[in-house]
């Protein structure tokens, strides 16, 4: 199963990250993202600071604290989950209304996918997706 240019070798993980927690209304036995997302969140804090210290080689630290932050917002995560079609890969309970723009599950979905993906294929499949 394929998501942001990365094939998965094992699909259950890429399903548990698309699993929002509001699924479990309608399954109750169903792993949700939330795990993912808490690892996912840590690997995109050290792919994009590893970006911006590549990048920016004379710049502070405060500065590039700044610039991670902005990276990796929620703003930015949910453009990404937009631009690449998340919402309508995510599986939520039956009477979900449709997810907004900026909605924090679809931001939420997005770290989820990369700690799923770091966890699959370690921190190189985890890149592909930030790349």
């Amino acid at each position: 199963m394929e998501i942001f240019g990365y094939e998965f070798e094992n699909e259950a993980l890429l399903e548990e990250a698309l699993t929002t927690p509001s699924f479990r209304m309608d399954e109750p036995s169903a792993a949700d993202n939330q795990r993912l997302e808490f690892l996912g969140d840590a690997v995109l804090g050290l792919l994009s600071a590893e970006r911006l210290y590549a990048e920016f080689p004379r710049e502070p630290e405060g500065s590039l604290t700044v610039r991670r932050a902005h990276m990796v917002s929620a703003v930015a995560l949910c453009e990404a989950a937009n631009r690449l079609g998340l919402a309508g890969r995510l599986r939520r309970n039956r009477g979900a209304a449709e997810l907004p723009h900026n909605a924090k599950t679809l931001a939420d979905a997005v770290e989820a996918v990369v700690g799923a993906a770091y966890l699959d294929g370690g921190f190189a499949a985890a890149k592909r997706i930030f790349d």
